[in-house]
């Protein structure tokens, strides 16, 4: 993903979609120091942030990181609108996922939105897309 952002390749297809898995694949752990390390003018292609660039078109799933810390430093990289429920089968079960949703301390809209809305969000933009 970061090869991406430094080539400028988000930058040159700003419509691009893009979905990650097992809670952001590290990077938000990482974020403080990739974001200083691939700034726009340190080397790479990209014209904009690394926040900027992942909350317009990054998504992640949960992939069975069914948590709440690594799910809230992954609201508080992306937000909430860019993170999807996925279960990650056969590593995980349905029930798990049923769990954590039913565990989460979110409001409910906001539960919501990673249980099914932000999929059908971007699944309707690339119907249209198509």
């Amino acid at each position: 993903m970061l090869r991406l952002l430094a080539a400028g390749i988000f930058d040159k297809f700003p419509d691009l979609k893009i979905i990650i898995g097992h809670m952001g694949e590290m990077l938000p752990i990482m974020w403080a120091r990739s974001a200083r390390a691939f700034s726009p003018g340190a080397g790479g292609e990209n014209q904009r942030t690394l926040a900027d660039t992942f909350q317009q078109q990054v998504y992640i799933t949960t992939s069975g990181f069914f948590t709440q810390p690594p799910l809230q430093i992954a609201l508080d990289t992306f937000g909430i609108d860019n993170i999807m429920l996925s279960v990650d089968y056969p590593f995980s079960t349905n029930q798990m996922g049923v769990d954590f949703l039913n565990e989460i301390q979110l409001p409910q809209d906001q539960i919501e939105k990673i249980a099914y809305k932000n999929a059908d969000k971007i699944l309707a933009f690339n119907e249209l897309a198509l």
